[in-house]
């Protein structure tokens, strides 16, 4: 006993009895309290941890089992939390704070210096940890309106003609209050060989597209499209089609929505061979997104652009068809029908350029 020499005159059993009053001490002493948040959907309470608010949801784990929960926010009727959180809402908005209840549809947050800040429910768009870090703060705020999606659809054959196709499209696309903006590009490829004779390139087209619309009034809004197209098998070394105008969302509710739109635009073609085609258009069209059972979703769109001064001698046609259904988390099944007719095309081709796809797709 070199470090307590006083314990060399005391018994074993005082030992033991001291050494026990001790560890008492230790085990009895307070410990820090846990986090505990608190969720009330209108039936119980529940506490453990608020995870996030995303979707409409909130996404909560139950404290002492491996359960979660999600609750969509217009059923909460009360939510708090010990720690502060990082609220997202509105267009770019953002607040840091415990969650200290619900009030009349609004979230009640308490900021570090003691002010109470309100935010409708209806308008989160995301709850995170401070700890987070900058960066993920960053792309909450700036990313949340956006989505996007990746394409990709491959065939091959081997028979007395042998085939091979693919095709492979990305898009973006930012939605808030008022605005969408829309980005995308595709290219399709494919090549056939028969018997005794060379390959042959039968498909060979690149198509990019720019689509922005803003909300004015109601379902009144005005829009601006641009799209570039490349196709070697119609002889088209590019066609660009700028437009813009005007439109009515005639129908817009929960399921989806159908839209008129009309404007005017310009149509240059540019051949291989040195012809080209070069007009001013009137530019009308039709679109549509319907959400569909099994979370699927189809849209469709329809564009004419005849000539102001040759409307039927001079115009393009164009029809967009595509219908995904998902298939496994990000994974989607994706069916594409796309068909231009331009009724000037290139000498020794068709006006008709009709295509098929099916494939996958991956939401980002």
């Amino acid at each position: 006993m070199q470090n307590f020499p006083f314990l060399s005159t005391i018994t074993l059993p005082a030992r033991l009895a001291v050494f026990g009053l001790l560890g008492a001490l230790a085990l009895a002493a307070p410990q820090a309290a846990e986090a505990i948040d608190s969720l009330d959907a209108g039936q119980s309470t529940l506490t453990g941890e608020l995870v996030d608010i995303v979707d409409d949801k909130a996404n909560f784990a139950i404290d002492g089992t491996d359960s979660s929960v999600a609750v969509a926010t217009d059923e909460l009727k009360n939510l708090t939390t010990t720690e502060p959180r990082l609220i997202i809402f509105g267009e770019h908005e953002s607040v840091l704070g415990r969650l200290d209840g619900i009030r009349e549809g609004n979230l009640e947050i308490r900021t570090e210096n003691g002010r109470s800040v309100q935010v409708p429910l209806s308008e989160i768009v995301s709850l995170g940890s401070p700890a987070a870090g900058e960066f993920d703060q960053w792309t909450r705020d700036n990313l949340r309106f956006w989505s996007g999606s990746l394409d990709l659809s491959a065939s091959t054959s081997q028979a007395t003609t042998d085939t091979t196709q693919i095709l492979f499209g990305a898009a973006a696309q930012r939605d808030s209050e008022k605005s969408q903006l829309k980005v995308g590009v595709s290219y399709r490829y494919g090549t056939q060989k028969e018997d005794n004779a060379p390959k042959q390139t039968n498909l060979d087209e690149a198509v990019g597209t720019l689509n922005l619309r803003y909300t004015v009034w109601d379902h009144i809004f005005v829009f601006g499209d641009m799209a570039a197209t490349y196709n070697a098998i119609q002889k088209l070394s590019l066609r660009a089609q700028p437009s813009a105008g005007a439109g009515w969302d005639f129908i817009d509710n929960d399921q989806g929505r159908v839209s008129a739109k009309a404007g005017f635009g310009w149509v240059f073609e540019s051949y291989f061979g040195g012809d080209e085609n070069e007009y001013a258009a009137l530019a009308l069209g039709l679109d549509t997104q319907w959400d569909l059972p099994l979370d699927s979703t189809l849209t469709a769109e329809l564009n004419y652009l005849p000539a102001l001064n040759a409307f039927a001698d001079n115009y393009l046609l164009q029809a967009r068809v595509s219908y995904t259904v998902p298939v496994i988390s990000i994974l989607n099944f994706k069916v594409q029908i796309t068909d231009d007719y331009n009724n000037r095309p290139a000498a020794g081709t068709q006006p008709n350029s009709f295509y098929f796809n099916v494939g996958l797709s991956v939401s980002l």
